[in-house]
């Protein structure tokens, strides 16, 4: 069994440039720039024959970003050109990682690349960490469960990204990921009692809606063919 070995240093790279552009710049701007990697996955494919990217799913696509941009509420005060940087490079590793993955499971199942691109991600992620000094491990049970409770979370959440990019291709399982930050908006105003204004529902409701006729175009396009 061959299994696409980019994909996990992709992965490690954008899970590195993520943390850092959240270190040093505003969670709304760096969730922000992360998720244009959607639309540029669409055009990717676009560009190399795969799904087609009408102006139609482009204004969509642009409206959904859109969306998140109000229902996050980003704050562009005084940003850290560092940071952004490293959430557009997250971004474009992201790419990486969905079309590295993407042709990997033309020759394995969604729970063998999951668990290589993981395996290769992890130790990519550790050697750079051992280089630059950054180990800092829980100092209590509840620390550990923490960390014990994100890696099960994002075991699950990349087998089911994975199996999702195996049925309906790169564009449109990209897209969809796009509600990811407003689970986490949902979340947060669940579990922590944050109230969300008439602007971050206005947000949401567009992502939402956007996201929809998304995927309808494509149902109308293959009924239509």
């Amino acid at each position: 069994m061959a299994v696409e070995p980019g994909g996990g240093a992709f992965q490690a790279v954008a899970i590195y440039g993520f943390i850092g552009a959240v270190a040093s710049t505003p969670v709304g701007v760096a969730v922000l720039v992360f998720f244009t990697h959607p639309l540029l996955v669409a055009a990717i494919a676009h560009r190399r024959g795969g799904e087609r990217l009408t102006v139609r799913k482009l204004l969509l696509a642009l409206l959904a970003l859109a969306g998140l941009a109000a229902a996050l509420g980003p704050e562009f005060g005084t940003l850290d050109p560092s940071g952004v940087a490293l959430a557009a490079l997250a971004s474009l590793a992201m790419c990486g990682v969905v079309l590295c993955t993407g042709r990997a499971q033309e020759r394995a199942t969604s729970a063998q690349v999951n668990l290589h691109a993981t395996a290769a991600g992890t130790a990519a992620l550790a050697v750079l960490t051992t280089a630059l000094g950054g180990w800092a491990l829980p100092s209590n049970g509840a620390g550990w469960l923490g960390v014990l409770a994100a890696g099960v979370g994002i075991g699950v959440g990349l087998l089911a990204f994975f199996a999702a990019l195996r049925r309906l291709g790169p564009a449109r399982a990209t897209m969809l990921s796009s509600v990811e930050p407003l689970v986490s908006i949902a979340f947060a105003a669940a579990v922590l009692g944050e109230r969300l204004g008439p602007r971050q529902w206005a947000g949401a409701a567009l992502v939402v809606v956007a996201l929809a006729l998304f995927e309808a175009a494509d149902r109308g396009r293959g009924t239509g063919g």
